[in-house]
């Protein structure tokens, strides 16, 4: 009797340390912490897993976020704005995470060649 007592007090005490928090900030973000575009105007998005609120928030104006807040899993759609200059420009995807430190996602956008040359023209900037 005393060793069936040992054992169910061992076995409550190691699933207890296994129990999962369910109040746990959980955050995975699928895509990669860089990302490199051609001069294009085009679309993409920031995919991640999470179990709380979230902002995104861009440092430049050539990135749009569409959905810019939400709450759990995320599939964002972000539209990069085509590159008339006449060098590579650099811009930053801050994700916020409630309870989490910032994610900063790192977006580099290439001059694409024939820019310099004025060859592309009438080509959207914009989306949406």
């Amino acid at each position: 009797m005393r060793l069936k007592n040992i054992i169910y007090v061992i076995f409550c005490i190691i699933t207890l340390a296994c129990t999962h928090d369910e109040n746990e900030v959980q955050v995975k973000v699928i895509t990669p912490d860089r990302l490199e575009y051609d001069a294009s105007c085009q679309r993409d998005t920031i995919r991640f897993l999470s179990n709380v609120r979230w902002a995104i928030e861009v440092d430049c104006d050539w990135l749009t976020i569409i959905d810019e807040t939400g709450n759990g899993n995320g599939v964002v759609p972000i539209y990069i704005q085509q590159n008339d200059g006449e060098e590579d420009r650099c811009g930053n995807i801050i994700l916020h995470f409630e309870g989490m430190t910032d994610i900063c996602i790192s977006v580099l956008q290439n001059q694409n060649s024939l820019n310099s040359i004025n060859l592309l023209s009438n080509l959207p900037k914009t989306f949406g």
